[in-house]
Parts: structure tokens; sequence; C-alpha cells
């Protein structure tokens, strides 16, 4: 099927990075013409638009590849917790699910409520520090 239209998909790609070409040139150019103190000027290489027809297809060619990848793992989770749901009659996922959950909890809690008795110390009553 990509065969039969190659033309218009090749067409359409070069229509596209075009654009994005003049989209980031436009950029630059609105970009550089900003006063030095304004807050939505940003610091970007003088020659950074000019790469733009390269990096395109690099970022949508990663793009596509990270979402067939993201598919494939998912469908490989699915079916293997499935599995482990029908197969595996004991409940040792949640068990264990509710005690890594638990740590990482109290290990959060326990540093954060340091760093915010550090910085506001909340006198405790004196029934709880026994």
């Amino acid at each position: 099927m990509l065969v039969a239209h190659w033309q218009l998909c090749g067409g359409t790609c070069c229509l596209t990075i075009l654009i994005v070409w003049g989209m980031s040139a436009f950029t630059h150019l609105y970009n550089k013409r900003l006063p030095e103190g304004d807050e939505e000027k940003r610091n970007y290489h003088p020659k950074a638009w000019l790469v733009v027809p390269i990096t395109m297809p690099l970022w949508a060619i990663f793009a596509i590849v990270s979402a067939v990848l993201y598919s494939l793992i998912f469908g490989l989770l699915l079916i293997v917790f499935t599995l482990a749901l029908i197969l595996v009659r004991k409940p040792f996922l949640f068990q264990w699910l509710k005690e890594i959950s638990l740590k990482v909890g109290r290990f959060f809690l326990k540093i954060n409520t340091r760093l915010l008795n550090l910085a506001w110390p909340v006198s405790v009553p004196a029934a709880t520090q026994a």
C-alpha cells in the first residue's frame, strides 16, 4: 500500500517538513527580535533552524518506533498478568504490591516529615513522644 502511494507519501512528508521548517525559522526570527529583558526570549543556537529538515524525520522515526514498542510491551504485560491471575489462585501479586506501596510510601512520608520539620517545626504532644 505504501509503495503504491509512494509519491503521495513522499510529497506529504516533504510538505510537512517544509511547513515545520518555516515555523522554526519564524520562531527563530521572532525570538531574535524580542528585547533582551523579555521573559519569552530563549537562548537558541543561531543555526538551529537550519537542521530541522534533518532532525524532524529522525524524531518522527523515533516516535513511531517508540509507539510500536509501547504497544508491544503493553500487549505482553496484558497477556502475562491475565495468565498470572488465571493460573495462580493466591493473591500474591496484591500482597507484594501492598508491601512495596507501604515501603515506598513510608520512605517518602518520613523524608518529607523531616524536611518539613526542619523548615516549620511542629510541637509534638507529650503522650506521643514516648
